[in-house]
């Protein structure tokens, strides 16, 4: 679909949101080429985005390398959220991987690992419960690691975009918001649509 005459789908996993991860096979498909994240809502059941399609706004030669994850789409289904891994020139493990949102403006870059999570001195290095509203702004759980005074070796927190920026909601570590100082949050965080406010 939306590729190459002979590009047939090996296998597929669908998403309740009308978008499908599908696995491809063919006379021009190689390893580096053979995921893509499907639209089955339109008529040509086009690729949103391919496994070694150059990633825009990257230096020449950075490309997908794989979809991870899928979030939660917002209720029109006209944006979509999901993290993916990266390859190419000046791409190292601790910057590999990062958070997308595709709609019909294209494709563009919300974070990405290695990138400083709000408030802190320290790298996110996963991206998990992503979420994307109606105006295509994410929200998603980060997770960091390193030496910070206001955080744990390793925590999480809920992010979101919000006026023009990533801003912190919720983070592990923190003051509980209404509650005395010395209570800290220390749970899983999950994303829930938390836009506008």
């Amino acid at each position: 679909p939306g590729g190459v005459d002979g590009e047939t789908i090996m296998s597929w996993a669908a998403f309740g949101n009308g978008l499908a991860l599908v696995n491809l096979t063919g006379p021009t498909v190689d390893a580096n080429r053979d995921l893509a994240l499907i639209d089955l809502r339109s008529q040509t059941a086009s690729p949103l985005v391919r496994e070694g399609q150059p990633v825009p706004g990257m230096k020449p030669g950075t490309q997908f390398k794989s979809m991870i994850e899928l979030g939660q789409s917002d209720s029109t289904e006209a944006n979509v959220v999901f993290s993916a891994q990266l390859v190419g020139p000046g791409i190292t493990v601790e910057n590999d991987s990062g958070l997308w949102v595709h709609n019909s403006k294209g494709l563009r870059q919300v974070v990405r690992e290695g990138d400083l999570a709000p408030g802190l001195s320290l790298p996110f290095y996963e991206f998990t419960a992503k979420n994307v509203d109606g105006l295509g702004r994410a929200a998603f759980v980060g997770h960091f690691y390193g030496v910070d005074p206001k955080a744990r070796l390793f925590g999480h927190g809920l992010y979101a975009e919000r006026h023009g920026g990533i801003e912190e909601l919720l983070r592990t570590s923190a003051d509980a918001p209404g509650l005395t100082s010395d209570i800290e949050i220390n749970h899983q965080l999950n994303c829930l649509p938390w836009f506008g406010r």
